[in-house]
């Protein structure tokens, strides 16, 4: 069966925003530039005049820009030495041939001045496949974020290489470092002398949109970006987006843990089982049955949520459902968020869109109760040894609290998140394109009591088999009894003999220190 799709703008939707650090490496080049500036208003008038009379005297020429004796031989002088103009042998002033040349295709063409300058240039090139980024401040950008390896061969580009490169290149440059106007009115001479400069690692965006097509099947759309300031972003060259989508498509996603209809299953989700047959979730059709509002849950209290928690529009809507439940009563206090993780490549890998989560939800939380103790991700842990999780370096320093737990059931395409007390979020990681390691979460967010109770006992249940726990990192130094209420979520009692390290090892390492 067919489907047919009205409008692609009203069924494309958001389902991800992905972040990722280019390797990239500064350099310095010696340019000469030239720059076509306009002349000065009388001299382009007194061009004007000349082209249309042919020849004029210099006391015409006075009288006519009403000058004194003084001002016309500078003006006179600037036409000679800019040669604009020529002197007959009887004292008048006719066009130069250049000036006439310039002005073949007619008399409102007035030659601009051409001025030559040599600058010492800046610019950035990623070292996947040489193309030109835009140069900003790179410093302490979006730590733990996944970083993609850099070419060999290109680590050691040659000068002849990067001056190419760069003079293939430079309308980007200039685009990016002149105004407008004066980026029209320049063109590269020459390069001189290249010179290496730092290595950098440079965040860009990747912002995932789905639109259904026939045939039941879904067209991702990938938008890659480099943000540049608060609006306005540096689009990246096909070549670069290639170079990106085979980082993608070398990362693995497991098949273990439950499938999309035990997920439905086990959570009592009626909506999406409609969309699952022979164990394949219809994501087109669910895509476009919410384009025409029929993903609903029955009641305000459930509703459907595509894409990760953080993503705008769903963090409004939690805001949402936040203040809401706190202004219900004096009494509601706020309490933890439990957030346990999806076992994806690149789960929570986003940048600004996470930063303005946490910040967002904690200001909320903030106003309801100055105790309260904010958002903490559960990060199952296999055995003691493994005291300093391979996902600490990734985000202790974008998520505020994180704490181990040794033993639980092991992570997979399940995401949970419980707010304590006022409402909970489950989300199955969909992998629409097996070529890809891109995953896009879809599930719902809920404060139906019954529902609320079924995801905490999910929660509960993966986290029953843990022998013990440690705090890995605190943003505000809080400890391990404020952020883990072990009632609650069930688990057994701290094991104080458990070893502790002896030394700690960095939150952050990168392969090259010039990135510090």
């Amino acid at each position: 069966m067919n489907i047919d799709i009205d409008s692609k703008k009203e069924t494309r939707r958001t389902a991800n925003v992905i972040s990722l650090m280019l390797p990239a490496r500064m350099y310095e080049f010696e340019c000469s530039w030239t720059t076509e500036q306009p002349l000065p208003a009388m001299e382009e008038f007194s061009c004007r005049l000349l082209l249309m009379l042919g020849t004029i005297h210099p006391n015409d020429l006075q009288n006519y820009f009403g000058l004194n004796n003084q001002e016309r031989e500078v003006l006179l002088n600037s036409l000679f030495e800019k040669r604009l103009a020529v002197i007959n042998a009887d004292g008048s002033i006719k066009p130069s041939s250049l000036l006439q040349t310039k002005s073949a295709n007619g008399v409102d063409l007035v030659p601009s001045l051409t001025v030559f300058e040599e600058r010492q240039e800046k610019a950035v090139f990623d070292l996947l496949s040489l193309q030109l980024l835009s140069k900003a401040n790179y410093s302490g950008t979006r730590w733990g974020l996944p970083e993609i390896e850099a070419d060999s061969e290109l680590m050691k580009a040659s000068q002849d290489q990067l001056c190419e490169a760069f003079s293939r290149q430079y309308r980007a440059h200039l685009e990016n470092t002149r105004s407008s106007h004066e980026a029209q009115k320049t063109r590269l001479y020459k390069i001189g002398q290249c010179q290496q400069q730092r290595t950098l690692q440079v965040p860009i965006d990747m912002v995932i949109e789905l639109e259904p097509i026939r045939d039941h099947d879904v067209r991702i759309i990938r938008d890659v970006s480099q943000k540049v300031g608060e609006a306005r972003k540096f689009p990246l060259s096909n070549e670069l987006e290639a170079k990106i989508a085979d980082y993608l498509g070398k990362l693995k996603i497991s098949d273990e843990g439950i499938s999309i209809d035990k997920f439905c299953e086990l959570f009592g989700d009626e909506v999406l089982k409609r969309y699952i047959s022979d164990k394949r979730f219809d994501l087109s059709a669910w895509l476009l049955d919410r384009d025409r509002k029929k993903t609903g849950y029955g009641n305000p209290n459930t509703r459907a949520l595509l894409g990760p928690v953080y993503l705008r529009n769903n963090r409004i809507e939690v805001e949402r459902w936040l203040k809401n439940f706190l202004s219900e009563s004096e009494d509601k206090k706020a309490g933890r968020i439990y957030w346990l993780p999806a076992n994806v490549p690149l789960w929570a890998d986003s940048g600004n869109e996470l930063a303005e989560f946490i910040a967002k939800i904690d200001d909320v939380l903030k106003k309801s109760d100055n105790s309260h103790e904010g958002l903490v991700t559960l990060f199952p842990t296999e055995n003691n040894d493994d005291y300093y999780h391979p996902r600490k370096k990734a985000f202790s320093q974008r998520l505020p609290h994180g704490v181990a737990l040794y033993n639980a059931s092991p992570l997979d395409r399940v995401e949970l998140m419980v707010f304590q007390g006022y409402f909970a979020i489950a989300q199955f990681h969909l992998q629409p394109n097996k070529t890809s390691g891109v995953t896009f979460p879809i599930g719902f967010m809920t404060s139906d009591p019954d529902r609320v109770t079924r995801i905490e006992d999910v929660l509960k249940e993966r986290l029953k088999t843990v022998t013990n726990y440690n705090l890995m990192w605190s943003r505000d130094k809080r400890n391990l009894d404020d952020l883990l209420d072990i009632d609650y979520l069930q688990i057994a009692k701290k094991n104080y003999n458990h070893p502790q390290p002896q030394k700690p090892v960095p939150l952050i390492t990168y392969k090259n220190k010039s990135n510090l």
